[in-house]
């Protein structure tokens, strides 16, 4: 009978350790807050926002001329567009071109467009380019949109204001990452579109608790500031 005890009582003994180092409370999730705000009324019927995030601050492009037409990783596209094919005829050497200069410095980007948000990661296709989309990629619908990314967000007339665990963006706290910010006109038929604003400067998100930061007012730029806070 005192074995039995001693069993039970050691038995339940680790399940009480085990549940301790397992349990996890929302409040060891940090929160990331981005507000970004435009010069301009917001319009997601018209228009595409992305956020583009790196590790590094090199995010391309950083000085685009406007107007030119850009698709994305994972995203319909006009495979007849001048702009698209002016280089070569090989749809695929076009499609590698945009990975190799712009997207190969994107690690994951969040796409906003007709009331919609969505998030790619270069970890939905190949990793050879790890943390990056792969510079090689000549088929653009290699990636795919995050399955049950969870974001919340409020768009006014000229601002949106994202929130998400960081989690959602594989953060974790301590994480240094940097970001920049896009604006496209979106074209009819696809959802890609012809750039007309950008930040020119990727600035840098530490995430840790309380930090906090907000842009000087932007001039000359489609994009007026941003803010963004961890909690």
């Amino acid at each position: 009978m005192k074995i039995t005890y001693f069993i039970l009582s050691l038995i339940s003994l680790c399940l009480i350790l085990n549940c301790a180092r397992t349990v996890t409370t929302d409040e060891d999730i940090l929160t990331l807050d981005l507000t970004i705000t435009l010069n301009e009324p917001i319009d997601t019927e018209k228009n595409i926002y992305i956020i583009a995030f790196s590790p590094t601050q090199n995010i391309q492009p950083k000085n685009p001329a406007i107007g030119y037409y850009y698709m994305f990783p994972g995203k319909s596209f006009d495979s007849n567009n001048s702009q698209l094919t002016a280089n070569t005829d090989d749809n695929e050497k076009d499609i590698q071109n945009y990975y190799q200069s712009t997207y190969s410095t994107w690690e994951q980007f969040i796409y906003i467009s007709h009331n919609t948000i969505d998030h790619t990661s270069y970890t939905s296709g190949p990793q050879t380019n790890k943390p990056y989309f792969e510079k090689t990629t000549t088929d653009n619908f290699t990636y795919k949109e995050s399955k049950g990314f969870e974001i919340t967000s409020s768009i006014t007339n000229t601002e949106i204001k994202l929130t998400l665990n960081i989690e959602q963006l594989n953060f974790e706290a301590n994480n240094t990452s940097y970001f920049s910010i896009f604006i496209y006109e979106k074209d009819s038929i696809s959802d890609s579109g012809n750039i007309q604003g950008f930040l020119v400067t990727a600035p840098e998100i530490k995430i840790q608790k309380h930090e906090e930061k907000t842009s000087p007012l932007i001039s000359g730029s489609k994009i007026k500031k941003w803010h963004y806070k961890v909690y």
